[in-house]
Parts: C-alpha cells; structure tokens; sequence
C-alpha cells in the first residue's frame, strides 16, 4: 500500500521545497504526483512544453531531477505518454539537455534545451564519498563488482486503465522465471 497525493510545487517559493520533501518522508509518504494544475507552467503555449522549473541544471543526483526507489515513472508530452516499469525499484531523470552538455556548460544559460527528453534509469548508484578524503559511503550504499539481474519494461499508454503495480508484480515473475 502505499501513502501520498498531489504535490503541486509551483504555487510556493523554491526556498521551502526541500522542506517540504522532508515533512513529506517523515510523515511516511512514499507516492506523489507532480503537475497535476501545472499546465500553465508545463505548456505555456500550444505546443511548447517547459519542464525547466522542476530542474536544477548541475550533476548532483538529488538535486538534479533525480527520483530514488520508485517502481515505475510515466513521462508524457500531453498527448502521448510512455510508462517504464522496473522489477525492482530503481532511479530514474529525464533532461531537455544531454550529460555531455550538462558537464560543458559552465553556466545556466549556456544549457540549450535539445529536440529530445534523455532518460537516466539506473537500477543502483553507488553512494557518495571516496575514502579520499572524509568517509566512504555507508556499507547499504556500496556497488561491488558481481553478477545482478534487473528488466525495465516500456509502455505506450494507451486510453485503457493501466496499473504499473500489478505490470512491476509481472515483470517481476518473468524475471524470476529467466534461466540465470
């Protein structure tokens, strides 16, 4: 089961909401919808579509669009949408701007936003710190070296009712079902 409802972040100050994710994780809730009244943000003008505002343009995973542990994500222009499903929880951001340009720019305004959306899904990130210098991440968060099994799944959503949770509960069986 899972605890949420809409977010709608466009109607307060950038400042609180950072705040407002931590009251979120505290109060246990784990699904929430972005832009559900956003269309004035999100389509401006007849088919011109801003996502912009739910950015933050540098390579900081947390800061930068980046979604932790969710089952599954649904990207759509308004018209047509693609869900992508995991049988695991994974991470996923999608960006108007590929890494090679992110890591260029040395400034936001020299981030043009391109004729695509480049999707990021990874099924794990290793956790910050080196060792270098300070600590190495927490034991939960180190990636070794080994064999790992995950499937992404795609669909294009049609007008029919579409329940990611059960195609995830799927995906999951078919994984398990693969010869390893």
């Amino acid at each position: 089961m899972h605890y949420g409802g809409d977010y709608s972040p466009e109607q307060w100050p950038r400042e609180v909401w950072d705040e407002d994710v931590k009251l979120m994780r505290e109060a246990g809730v784990d699904l929430v919808t972005v832009g559900v009244f956003s269309w004035a943000h999100l389509e401006p003008r007849e088919g011109t579509y801003t996502f912009g505002w739910l950015e933050t343009p540098y390579v900081v995973p947390q800061e930068n669009g980046h979604r932790s542990e969710v089952r599954w994500c649904q990207l759509s222009d308004g018209h047509r949408s693609v869900v992508i499903v995991g049988d695991q929880l994974f991470g996923f951001s999608a960006h108007r701007w590929s890494t090679a340009a992110l890591a260029a720019a040395r400034h936001h305004d020299e981030l043009v936003p391109e004729q695509r959306l480049w999707l990021h899904l990874d099924h794990r990130q290793h956790g910050l710190g080196s060792a270098t210098c300070g600590p190495g991440p927490l034991e939960d968060y180190v990636l070794r070296s080994g064999p790992f099994r995950f499937a992404f799944a795609f669909w294009a959503l049609s007008p029919l009712a579409f329940d990611p949770g059960q195609a995830a509960s799927e995906l999951r069986s078919f994984v398990t079902e693969l010869p390893a």
